[in-house]
């Protein structure tokens, strides 16, 4: 009633003194500025004539500006009956109320009332037996004029207010300016009055905001008998959900002093758990056949679950490509939630618009794989597809996978930026928090901790005069509130990712789209990621570890072992998944998202090359399957590859098209080598195995298709464009082999000493182990493997298909391990109008 009181008083106030100075102003005008001798005559003459009296007519002029004011405040006014019966006729009343406060602005509000008030004075000075000069009348004019030309702009807007979604930033700047004045009464509110008027205020808005982006919602445009791929997005659903996460954000980031107020939280009643609770509650709930009495405790999360209910709203109920345009322009909070300490938030964040999101994408994901059955990459080369015709929605399912992935990526980074922030200074910032410095944002635990530290060190003060709790007793007690919170936070991450994420990215590669490449890319990045908050998170705790100094049962179990092994787990669970997506998914390249495919094949073969330098035993179980869907990806690339590069010279074409084969026959000179080096028949068998059974089927084609590589590879000169790859996989490669024992064979040293098993060793083998560092390691693999079991199955080699350095180390290798066939033989001459033998898998 007061603030009310005031914005009339103050107006009226402004009125009169305007008034009088106008007066005050005239009579010096009139009396003294016009008898001054440096004065020209005209300005002499204008003074006199503002300051002298207006005649009998001023009465009629002043009457007749009131009734032009009221005629337009009428049809004013009939404009907003207009909208109200029309576009707001089933809108709830603090909707409407929107409309009409206002409508100009605050400043457009305040010079109309002004105007009416002054006019209304000056013709109200008759009564005190004065009259108002000409000065006032010129402004009465100014004044009506502003009102004439600025109706016509308030009519304007009016009927821009047909559009509900105008009022939009009206509820914004209100949510803003309601919260932005409650975390300025931090400590100098004792009452709690003030507070308690900025949270009703704030609960209106957001109230305003529901029932505003309801009517939107309602109104919304929806296409018919068209597919769901091709319905639109009504533009006012996207600028209510921008204004909910604008809103949204504005006030997370005054959050953590809002928090601080005693009666900014509403109160909200929490169950309690009957495993937990004491023995006298649940003997009193049994013996009278009642539940446990829920506690009523403040919800810090009050603001955020409006938001979140009116998100609800605008998700539920969409299929995949308008969730897509819907939340493909909107901004990630989570990073942002999860650095500031805000678990909760970005949990219900989550749920609220990344949990449809990743429904959406399952449906879409059946939709778009029910008319085609899913390849699979066990059988025979030529039978697997190199292309799948894709659907219009493939964009959209992708970037909504990509989105809900996204979110989980960014969890884990937003984890390690507040890991990060307390592990800086921890012993510094600990005793600054204590006493009232806000040095880090913290947690919902550890932040109660401090409020209670803080409490306890104010009581101490007044009681005994000064400080009594010692700083090692605050260090370590934050330090245990600290790492709880941070050690369940990081676990309750964790297994959202082994039983939300993982099993949704799982679903997507069982219907082969390229969705499944987005989610499959974003959770292996996040769980890199993840290596590094393991790393702050060890960091953290042994600061905590540090300022541990009395025996406490309650400290927590801080070791990472078991997070170490489960991010293994996880990582290991994602190698057959990459690998059957490089098999499935459209090879073909669009500039219009990321190259799912690439990123697959070549993700396949660093995890064969891990696998292959790791030395596990036994190997895994599907090694051989995924090394049989890498050959069906490097077919797939060679074909892209062909369809995609052209117009280059010979060598350069060439040397485009055999690298996907030459990655291949790499990967399988260094299995060779550390099989043969360990040795390791089972990992030995299985690229015998696969190789085997390509020879099979075609041993000559398959024999010119490494000749031709590997030929066409040293034809080029200079570095060829994938030869730097190959270059960082041969350093890694032989790295691990310096490891082995191998690093003798650098300096050119014969092989014999250098394992303890080398007398078991044959002749070829010690002199294929001799040339790990004179070659590189597919023309090894031609050289000691292909070369030999082509022949046995009567394949024949070209003199023109081999160059100098492949042959000198054919002959070295057949020389030493007593090879019976000719290394020179030449093939016979295809007969006229049979093709050449080609080098394609």
């Amino acid at each position: 009633m007061a603030k009310s009181f005031g914005r009339v008083a103050l107006p009226v106030v402004m009125t009169v003194a305007l008034v009088i100075g106008t007066q005050a102003l005239g009579a010096y005008l009139k009396e003294s500025a016009a008898h001054w001798m440096y004065l020209p005559s005209w300005l002499a003459t204008s003074a006199a004539w503002l300051g002298g009296a207006p005649g009998t007519n001023y009465q009629a002029v002043l009457t007749a500006a009131l009734s032009v004011t009221g005629t337009l405040a009428g049809v004013y006014f009939a404009t907003v009956s207009f909208v109200f019966s029309t576009t707001y006729k089933d809108a709830t009343a603090r909707v409407r109320a929107l409309v009409t406060r206002l409508p100009g602005g605050r400043v457009y509000a305040s010079v109309f009332f002004l105007a009416v008030l002054f006019t209304f004075a000056t013709l109200a000075m008759s009564v005190t037996g004065r009259e108002p000069n000409r000065l006032a009348l010129c402004i009465v004019s100014a004044l009506g004029g502003f009102v004439v030309l600025s109706f016509g702009r308030l009519r304007t807007q009016l009927y821009g207010l047909l559009e509900p979604v105008k009022l939009l930033s009206v509820v914004q700047r209100d949510v803003a300016r309601w919260t932005a004045q409650a975390a300025r009464l931090v400590d100098r509110d004792p009452t709690g009055s003030r507070t308690r008027l900025s949270r009703a205020q704030t609960l209106e808005s957001l109230l305003a905001l529901r029932d505003l982006c309801f009517l939107i919602r309602d109104r919304e445009r929806a296409a018919t008998n068209v597919p769901s791929q091709y319905a639109g997005i009504d533009p006012r659903t996207l600028s209510a959900a921008r204004c909910v996460l604008v809103v949204w954000l504005q006030y997370t980031r005054r959050k953590q002093a809002l928090l601080q107020l005693p009666g900014w939280c509403y109160r909200r009643s929490r169950h309690k758990d009957w495993l937990l609770a004491s023995d006298y509650e649940v003997g009193v709930a049994l013996a009278t056949g009642t539940t446990l009495q829920a506690a009523v405790a403040d919800d810090p999360l009050w603001v955020e679950r409006y938001l979140s209910q009116i998100l609800s709203e605008f998700l539920g109920g969409r299929e995949a490509p308008q969730l897509a345009n819907i939340l493909d322009s909107r901004y990630d909070p989570v990073r942002d939630l999860l650095s500031h300490g805000m678990f909760a938030e970005s949990r219900l964040w989550i749920e609220t618009v990344v949990a449809p999101a990743k429904a959406a994408t399952l449906a879409g994901a059946r939709q778009e794989a029910a008319g085609a059955p899913n390849p699979e990459a066990t059988d025979a080369v030529e039978d697997q597809p190199l292309t799948r015709g894709g659907s219009a929605s493939d964009g959209h399912l992708y970037n909504l996978a990509d989105f809900v992935a996204l979110a989980y990526t960014q969890a884990v980074l937003g984890s390690y930026d507040y890991v990060q922030a307390l592990s800086a200074d921890f012993a510094q910032w600990t005793v600054a928090q204590a006493r009232g410095k806000d040095e880090r944002n913290l947690g919902p635990v550890a932040a109660e901790m401090v409020r209670n530290i803080r409490d306890a060190l104010k009581f101490e003060e007044s009681v005994e005069g000064h400080r009594v709790t010692s700083e090692a007793n605050i260090k370590q007690l934050i330090a245990r509130a600290v790492a709880t919170e941070t050690i369940d936070e990081a676990t309750l991450l964790l297994a959202a990712f082994e039983d939300d994420f993982w099993p949704w990215a799982r679903s997507l590669v069982a219907k082969d789209t390229p969705a499944a490449g987005a989610a499959l890319s974003r959770l292996y990045e996040a769980v890199h990621k993840w290596n590094n908050l393991v790393l702050v998170l060890s960091e953290l705790f042994e600061q905590c570890e540090a300022v541990h100094r009395d025996v406490d049962d309650r400290w927590p179990n801080l070791s990472l072992e078991g997070v170490r092994e489960r991010l293994a787990a996880l990582q290991d669970r994602l190698r057959a998944p990459i690998a059957r997506v490089a098999t499935s998914v459209d090879p073909e390249m669009s500039s219009d998202r990321p190259d799912v495919f690439g990123w697959a094949f070549y993700r396949a073969h660093q995890d064969l090359l891990d696998d292959v330098l790791v030395d596990q035993s036994p190997i895994r179980t599907d090694l051989e399957e995924r090394l049989r869907g890498l050959v069906v990806a490097t077919s797939r690339a060679g074909s892209r590859l062909r369809a995609t590069v052209r117009r280059e010279h010979g060598q350069v074409l060439g040397s485009f098209w055999s690298e996907p084969v030459l990655l291949l026959l790499q990967l399988s000179g260094v299995a060779l080598v550390a099989g043969l080096a360990r040795p390791r028949p089972d990992m030995l068998a299985v690229f015998e195995s696969v190789w085997g059974g390509l020879l099979d089927r075609n041993p000559q084609a398959v024999l010119d298709m490494g000749l031709g590589a590997v030929a066409m590879d040293d034809a080029l000169f200079g570095i060829s464009p994938g030869k730097m790859k190959r270059a960082n996989r041969h350093q890694q490669a032989t790295s691990a082999f310096e490891e082995m024992g191998l690093a003798g064979a650098n300096d050119g040293a014969e092989y014999d000493g250098l394992w303890p098993a080398d007398d078991r060793l044959e002749p070829r083998t010690r002199a294929m182990l001799q040339h790990v560092s004179y070659g590189d390691f597919e023309d090894l693999f031609v050289a000691g493997w292909l070369v030999s079991q082509a022949r046995r199955r009567g394949a024949v080699i070209s003199e023109d298909r081999i160059g100098p350095r492949l042959r000198g180390l054919i002959r070295s290798l057949a020389d030493r391990g007593g090879d019976e066939t000719n290394g020179g033989a030449e093939s016979p001459a295809p007969a006229d109008g049979e093709d050449p033998p080609t080098g394609d898998l």
